[in-house]
């Protein structure tokens, strides 16, 4: 019974008294290493990156994606105290003219959207005997389905007045579904003296909105400055029915939230060497010569403020990004710097090959975390176009 304890006590230290110890505390979890590396909680006002999990931030970022995006993520997760705890994350992405949808896809624990897992426990029984070994795992298989309002009827019409206004602006929602599942330990392990039981499932689900401004593009219609700047605000309602776990011979409530986020984008773009040489060759990597974007947000989980983020994120030619933040949570005793960066490969906006790595503080049983996370992306449209 000692490794059983220790991991369930393991089990709960994941959310150190944060959020009023819900179960599925690993529903709370950024999967994506771009936005950990900018203070875990800012992600949802991060509009710009095309990684499918980012969508865990808000799920109406998808009204911003545009072709085929496959992101995945593969993390160790408190390895400094063992060594076969893993969170994975594998989602597909779906865009197209100002409608995003997103799929789960099998992730490296053979398993659909993101799984945490607990690796091989031994049980033993109250005399010290050996029962057995078995796994144990959580799993959220999310759906989510995101609509640019602005750029969707700025596509569909023909109207000048509106595809002029969604250059100035636009408004996004989104909507998230998750099945979750969780298998902690099997039917004569002993668990069920401690009130857990084998393969309990429920749901959680999401509703989210994000509004963009562009004070300056309208400058950039009518002289040489192509500066832009984008000011962002994100709010997302995460778990917004509130559901419950149910373990047979009682419940537990699942995680929620109320995310909200905000971000101030400044930009140079390379129109400025229209005509050029040179901007033929820059072009081909992306539409910024470089930009500078901050990034602040803040978690109400269980009706409780604890926990915000800020960082800033520096790019170059739309190819090199670093990254640098702080976050903080005082009831998870959790508070530090964060950092990473990131490499997008990109040919004429029709392929993305994109790589992400994040260092973020772990709390009391861990000093420093890693995470990273890739990304491929084919805009599918604007290829068979282009061949055409």
């Amino acid at each position: 019974m000692k490794m059983l304890m220790i991991f369930f006590l393991l089990i709960c230290s994941l959310s150190v008294n944060a959020y009023n110890n819900p179960t599925c505390i690993f529903t709370m979890i950024n999967p994506s290493a771009t936005n950990s590396a900018l203070g875990i909680v800012v992600g949802g006002a991060n509009i710009w990156n095309q990684n499918p999990l980012d969508v865990w931030s808000n799920p109406a970022k998808l009204g911003y994606f545009d072709g085929f995006s496959l992101g995945y993520s593969h993390d160790s997760y408190l390895e400094d105290v063992f060594d076969d705890i893993y969170f994975d994350s594998s989602y597909l992405n779906l865009g197209w003219k100002g409608i995003g949808l997103m799929l789960p896809m099998i992730n490296n624990q053979a398993k659909f959207g993101s799984s945490f897992g607990y690796g091989d426990q031994d049980a033993y029984d109250e005399d010290g005997n050996f029962l057995g070994t078995f796994n144990s795992w959580e799993s959220s298989s999310g759906f989510a389905l995101g609509v640019n309002l602005l750029k969707f009827y700025g596509e569909m019409s023909d109207n000048d007045k509106i595809t002029q206004l969604q250059s100035y602006s636009d408004f996004s929602i989104g909507y998230n579904y998750n099945y979750v599942e969780s298998e902690l330990a099997p039917e004569g392990t002993g668990a069920t003296e401690m009130g857990y039981l084998d393969n309990s499932a429920s749901y959680t689900d999401g509703l989210g909105m994000i509004f963009r401004i562009s004070p300056l593009n309208e400058l950039n219609y009518s002289s040489f400055l192509f500066f832009k700047s984008d000011i962002v605000y994100s709010l997302y309602y995460r778990n917004i029915s509130k559901t419950i776990m149910d373990y047979g011979d009682y419940d537990e409530p699942m995680p929620y939230a109320t995310e909200s986020a905000f971000s101030i984008r400044m930009a140079m773009g390379n129109d400025i060497f229209k005509g050029l040489i040179i901007y033929d060759i820059i072009s081909i990597f992306g539409k910024d010569i470089l930009s500078i974007n901050y990034l602040y947000g803040k978690s109400r989980a269980m009706d409780s403020d604890n926990a915000f983020g800020n960082g800033y994120d520096v790019t170059f030619l739309d190819i090199f990004s670093y990254r640098k933040g702080y976050y903080e949570d005082k009831e998870g005793n959790i508070e530090g710097k964060t950092s990473g960066y990131g490499i997008n490969l990109n040919y004429k906006d029709l392929i993305h090959l994109q790589y992400n790595y994040a260092e973020i503080p772990g709390g009391d049983l861990q000093d420093i975390q890693e995470k990273e996370d890739y990304m491929l992306n084919i805009n599918l449209l604007e290829l068979l176009r282009k061949v055409n």
